[in-house]
């Protein structure tokens, strides 16, 4: 039976996935400011785009976190791991949705925000790309 993981591989905890991820969380503040600087301007209630930006800045961190602690442990462990983030992140948004009727803000905006931190998450995700240690930086 192979070992996991196999010699020579490379070390199982790359600095550079570390830098990777930190690099996509600092652009994801950005999105929150852009985000929240438009609704301000543009919406006299912003409070449901607040909502929404706190909903997707707290699932991209867990997103990013599953990846990072997924990264460390077997395939198979790793794919138990990420199922129970994917439970997390499920929850910590219909939380945030359930916050956002109860006090009757406009859940829409809530959702919208969320799906724009989503998708400028996976965007930043396939521009900047997540390396492996046989794949060196492109220059």
């Amino acid at each position: 039976m192979q070992e996991y993981p196999p010699k020579n591989s490379g070390s199982r905890n790359p600095d550079f996935l570390k830098e990777d991820l930190q690099t996509i969380g600092k652009h994801q503040v950005l999105t929150v400011l852009a985000v929240l600087a438009g609704a301000w301007i543009l919406d006299p209630a912003p409070i449901g785009w607040l909502i929404g930006c706190l909903a997707g800045f707290s699932d991209n961190g867990l997103f990013l976190y599953g990846i990072y602690k997924g990264m460390h442990k077997e395939p198979h462990q790793a794919a138990r791991y990420m199922h129970r983030m994917m439970a997390v992140r499920i929850l910590c948004l219909l939380v945030f949705t359930l916050l956002a009727l109860k006090a009757r803000w406009n859940p829409g905006k809530v959702l919208i925000s969320y799906l724009i931190f989503y998708v400028t998450m996976l965007i930043r995700m396939a521009r900047t790309g997540v390396r492996s240690p046989g794949n060196p930086p492109k220059e």
